[in-house]
């Protein structure tokens, strides 16, 4: 640190171990080794596998004298044991906020499989210790402030100042005691005097668990687990139109059978051309409904000319005019004259709510169009008689279709 400017510069050292366990004879150190960078800030930190899987992360706290900010730090080991190489930092995970500035350790105090903190935190006339249980999983730590303030029956009685914790089973009785050094060259012992529980095992959410008490349904790890499966269910998965076993017994069904026959992909729709709306069978449709395609799927309007029929809309806006004037300035519609159309008759012209229609042949269909000539209207085998109450006032085409013609004529409602 620069006293004058408070400028800090924090950095990594590593002292590799080149002798043995036994014997142990430690380099000179490196500076920053596997992928870890220096900090402008104040850096105390630990080691520990917070996130259970097989290699040593770095945790700790760290202070910036510029802007007098605490951060909580996490520097996960993303290498692997024998080669190690840490991320970036990130900053107040696993529930801890800002604000605070300790040394901490980390041990499993409780017993329960996963890493608790211990920390100790300067006050005004002592250094307390903390304590905050982590109550996620030895996978994903989860811890929970406040703290508990000196628990255990641990306390640095009269001293004012930073204390670093670190655990060791000293007096080999199975138990790990406790060091803390101090920033006056103290340093204080405190032994586990605690009665050390056997290791036992109990089915928790289909995970075997120690409670810590030694009372556990089962003394060994692999009873435990053999007892411990969470039963067969199903879930279906609706993209995939498939059934699968979540793994933990959380399924809603409780048999394959059951689950295959619910998983049927609900109807959905796709516009795959003006006017079409198709289910493509899957359930990934982009509309939920029939309706709301067709209205997204609408055709251009767009024109045909029919020889009998005059102008009529496709409805697929495959018509080769864009327009119905350009259509009808085009389109000399023609009809069949000839005695059928003398002998049809189509009373009364005007009509209100009844239109009759008598012919010396048998009619087989009609069809009644708008002035848009969209068919609005069909009947097969009709009577004389046709209730055309429904329709709105203005001009009709009416054709009347025969076996080997039809004849199209025009009303006004």
């Amino acid at each position: 640190m620069n006293y004058n400017t408070y400028a800090v510069s924090s950095n990594f050292l590593y002292y590799e171990n080149t002798g043995s366990p036994s014997s142990p004879q430690f380099s000179t150190p490196t500076v920053n080794q596997f992928g870890l960078t220096s900090s402008p800030t104040i850096v105390y930190t630990t080691l520990g596998d917070i996130d259970n899987d097989g290699d040593t992360d770095i945790l700790g706290f760290s202070f910036d004298y510029s802007t007098y900010a605490a951060n909580f730090l996490f520097i996960e080991n993303i290498g692997s044991p024998t080669a190690p190489n840490f991320s970036s930092p990130q900053l107040n995970v696993f529930g801890i906020p800002s604000g605070i500035f300790s040394l901490l350790a980390l041990e499993d105090i409780d017993t329960d499989g996963d890493l608790d903190i211990i920390f100790t935190q300067e006050n005004y006339n002592s250094t307390d210790f903390g304590y905050v249980e982590n109550t996620g999983t030895a996978a994903i730590p989860q811890y929970n402030p406040p703290p508990t303030q000196n628990p255990f029956g641990l306390s640095f009685p009269n001293w004012q100042g930073g204390g670093i914790p670190n655990f060791k089973d000293l007096d080999g009785d199975g138990d790990n005691d406790l060091i803390g050094g101090t920033d006056d060259d103290f340093i204080s012992y405190f032994e586990n005097v605690g009665v050390q529980q056997p290791v036992t095992y109990e089915c928790i959410n289909y995970s075997c668990v120690d409670p810590g008490t030694g009372s556990g349904s089962y003394t060994t790890l692999s009873s435990c687990q053999t007892n411990c499966t969470a039963p067969v269910s199903y879930d279906c998965d609706w993209v995939l139109n498939s059934c699968y076993d979540p793994g933990d017994g959380s399924g809603n069904y409780t048999s394959y059978n059951d689950c295959i026959l619910d998983c049927t992909p609900q109807p959905t729709w796709d516009c795959v051309a003006p006017g079409n709306c198709q289910d493509p069978g899957n359930g990934s449709g982009n509309y939920w409904s029939l309706q709301d395609c067709q209205n997204a799927c609408g055709a251009t309007p767009s024109w045909n000319c029919d020889a009998s029929l005059g102008c009529i809309d496709p409805g697929d806006g495959t018509g080769l005019y864009t327009s119905l004037t350009g259509c009808q300035a085009n389109c000399n519609s023609t009809s069949i004259e000839n005695t059928e159309i003398n002998t049809l008759k189509l009373y009364p012209n005007p009509v209100n709510n009844t239109l009759n229609v008598s012919s010396d042949k048998k009619i087989n269909k009609i069809e009644i169009y708008d002035a848009l000539g969209r068919v609005i209207y069909t009947e097969n085998n009709p009577s004389s008689v046709i209730n055309v109450e429904q329709l709105e006032s203005g001009l009709y085409s009416i054709a009347i279709i025969f076996d080997d013609n039809k004849i199209v004529k025009k009303f006004t409602k």
